[in-house]
């Protein structure tokens, strides 16, 4: 999703399995700012034809609400 003209957030979930059963997920998001600089030498058109370049990455893990009921249950 588009957050402004150069910055994109990203949501994404991650499965960890363990001995072939699920241990867990974990919601991730993320905000990616992008760049573009086309490419002016066959080198970098080779290399990155589109010429777009990742300028700026933050990312930060999803509190799960469910999770901190939990926790707080066992304290």
């Amino acid at each position: 999703m588009a957050a402004s003209d150069s910055s994109f957030q990203v949501k994404w979930v991650e499965t960890a399995y363990e001995r072939g059963g699920l241990a867990g997920t974990e919601r991730w998001t993320a905000l990616l700012t992008l760049v573009i600089d086309p490419p002016r030498t066959a080198d970098k058109l080779r290399k990155n034809p589109l010429g777009i370049y990742v300028n700026g990455l933050a990312w930060s893990r999803e509190l799960d609400p469910n999770q901190v009921q939990d926790e707080r249950k066992t304290q």
